[in-house]
């Protein structure tokens, strides 16, 4: 992750016009209005993936303004989509009104004139989009209005999943597999504005893709917590179906119980050749990672690594005589 700039490092009585540069430089060409120019305390992350821009903005709130002036300057061949990651947000365009609260996913185009206004401190992220991207797979070729999806709708719950999963990964995966995720992206967001008929089962993928991401991550969230992780209780938290939930994993050739089985396992095995846990009985781990029965684990264990647990763990050092 990429600082490219931070109110600390700014004369006190520059800070907001130097911010005003800052967002300009990394984001879209704006005019920021506030009281007071001075002591205004912020930053901004800035990094790729695939094909994506993806910037962090975290600062004091003000209100925002992309008027047609700043449209001239720097028109955009890219579409915006804004996480709200904390707080809420307001934002008019061309006479329509709404507020985003967290986890909620604003998709736009940057060059309609609009406005926003922290409702208290700005937080969120923003992912730039080529146009050339999305553009192919809208069933309306129009102007894209601004448009809200919802963290308790469906699709904006999965959206905002996916791309808090894969904010965290930047810069950890190669370079095809992210213009890969990209491209499975662009597909989302398709879906949620209306994707063209001829696109519509490359939609569907997508919707999958990321609605199997969103489950291995709530999985990883709750790997010690047994209750949490029945297929009836995932299913009940993530708002599917049991069986579209086992669908998922049949695709993957797996079953849910077998997937939990095996994160927990490859938990175990890491803390296991950890010298720091080398004070921790096998037992003590084995529950602390949601095992309820220790010859379930052993034979878990042995049959994914041929190995028995003790084996795993590094020998203690040798005293010298």
């Amino acid at each position: 992750m990429t600082v490219v700039w931070h109110s600390d490092v700014v004369a006190e009585r520059n800070q907001f016009a130097s911010w005003r540069e800052a967002v300009c430089q990394h984001v879209y060409a704006i005019t920021p209005e506030r009281e007071n120019w001075r002591d205004f305390r912020g930053k901004i992350l800035a990094r790729r993936f695939g094909g994506l821009d993806v910037v962090e903005l975290e600062c004091e709130g003000h209100v925002v303004a992309r008027r047609n002036e700043d449209i001239a300057r720097t028109a955009s061949d890219t579409y915006y989509v804004y996480c709200q990651l904390a707080d809420s947000a307001w934002f008019s365009q061309s006479g329509r009104e709404f507020v985003a609260n967290a986890g909620d996913i604003v998709i736009a185009d940057p060059d309609i004139p609009f406005s926003t206004r922290a409702m208290g401190n700005f937080n969120f992220r923003i992912w730039r989009m080529p146009r050339r991207m999305l553009d192919p797979l809208r069933a309306d070729g129009g102007q894209l209005m601004m448009t809200c999806l919802r963290r308790d709708q469906l699709v904006g719950s999965v959206l905002s999943s996916y791309l808090g999963a894969l904010a965290n990964q930047t810069g950890r995966m190669d370079e095809v597999v992210e213009d890969c995720i990209a491209d499975n992206v662009s597909r989302l967001i398709a879906v949620a504005l209306g994707i063209a008929p001829e696109r519509r089962d490359h939609g569907r993928d997508a919707l999958r893709h990321a609605k199997f991401a969103r489950v291995l991550r709530y999985i990883d969230s709750h790997l010690a917590e047994p209750d949490l992780l029945t297929p009836r209780a995932v299913s009940e938290k993530l708002g599917m179906s049991v069986r579209s939930l086992h669908l998922l994993f049949e695709m993957k050739g797996v079953s849910f119980g077998q997937w939990v089985t095996r994160r927990r396992i490859e938990e175990i095995r890491s803390l296991l050749s950890n010298p720091a846990a080398a004070d921790r009985s096998i037992a003590d781990i084995a529950f602390a990672w949601g095992f309820n029965d220790l010859s379930t684990f052993y034979r878990a264990f042995q049959s994914a690594y041929g190995l028995k647990p003790g084996d795993i763990r590094p020998s203690p050092p040798k005293l010298r005589g």
